[in-house]
């Protein structure tokens, strides 16, 4: 059965993800549900599906904002509930800078040539670093997050689907390896080395550790429904293995309903371009984060090709040395 005809009605939410406070969006989120007539008491049944940061917006709705007596039950993908090492944009760019100079390299870097990457990677975290209030609040030990664990129980159904790239079957990234080019493989080996160093290799769905996203209090009743599944955090809605889980969490929400009349879904994402909340400058961050990281690639792969050229005139410089002594024996 299409995940669509379970509800008589789906509404989206789609919110500034980078220059507004989690908590803020919450409220957000709030406002707009009593808009349209879903506030406290409503009669109806209402499920949140919500995707990475969405399911911290919702949480704090839920557990901060009196959204446990408008929710009847939360279903998060890849939700970051004890943070992530890619919330600063230092972590993002160190890890990946380290990675391009010494995983991949075979000599040490002239200093020139590291001040100029060093200096373009410090221009695009300070221009960044300026609209980035959300995702520092996703730092591990941030003070929301230790707000967010501190909530008292909800009393609100949750279900957690955690991505696992360790667990995705050999047969299918062996499939997907074929259809790239030499530069996408490189590209990809360099991505997972990076993944690898931000999360220490821990279990992860690119994002999130998987540890992450099943962290909630063990004092909840009733307690969460997780799933651990073979995907990354990319992937949820559009791979099988993602729209299975989501399917099964979904019916089985359903199931813990007594009424199966009039109901209602609400899917917390974040987008590029928000539409239905008043923040106003709402493009600027995600701007922002697409030429961060344009210009990132840019440092890697203009690093990259440095390489080649001094490494090929490595090769060339003893055979132009060699021929005067050939000359000087004839």
């Amino acid at each position: 059965t299409p995940l669509a005809e379970l509800y008589d009605l789906v509404l989206t939410y789609d919110y500034e993800s980078l220059n507004t406070s989690i908590v803020e969006n919450a409220k957000l989120l709030k406002q707009r549900l009593q808009a349209v007539g879903l506030g406290e008491n409503h009669g109806k049944i209402l499920h949140i599906v919500a995707h990475s940061m969405g399911g911290l917006v919702s949480r704090w709705f839920i557990e901060r904002e009196g959204g446990n007596q408008v929710v009847g039950h939360l279903i998060m993908l890849g939700t970051p509930n004890a943070g992530c090492p890619w919330s600063t944009v230092e972590d993002l760019a160190l890890a990946t800078l380290s990675i391009g100079l010494n995983g991949l390299s075979e000599f040490t870097w002239p200093v020139p040539v590291m001040g100029m990457l060093l200096k373009a990677i410090n221009r695009f975290v300070d221009e960044i670093e300026t609209i980035d209030i959300s995702l520092d609040q996703m730092h591990p030990g941030s003070e929301f997050l230790q707000q967010l664990a501190a909530s008292p129980d909800p009393k609100v159904p949750y279900s957690i689907i955690a991505g696992n790239t360790s667990i995705i079957p050999a047969a299918l990234k062996a499939e997907a390896n074929q259809t790239f080019s030499p530069l996408q493989r490189l590209m990809q080996k360099l991505f997972d080395k990076a993944v690898d160093l931000a999360f220490f290799e821990q279990p992860n769905d690119i994002a999130v550790t998987v540890q992450s996203i099943k962290s909630l209090g063990s004092d909840r009743n009733p307690q969460p429904k997780i799933q651990e599944i073979g995907c990354d955090n990319l992937v949820y809605f559009t791979e099988p293995v993602g729209l299975t889980a989501l399917s099964q969490a979904v019916i089985q929400s359903l199931k813990n309903n007594s009424d199966f009349g009039a109901t209602t879904t609400t899917k917390t994402t974040t987008v590029a371009n928000p539409v239905v909340n008043d923040i106003t400058n709402n493009s600027s961050g995600n701007k922002a984060l697409k030429w961060w990281i344009i210009g990132v690639v840019g440092v890697l792969v203009a690093a990259s090709i440095g390489w080649l050229i001094v490494k090929q005139s490595n090769k060339t410089q003893p055979s132009n040395q060699s021929q005067p002594s050939q000359n000087l024996s004839q």
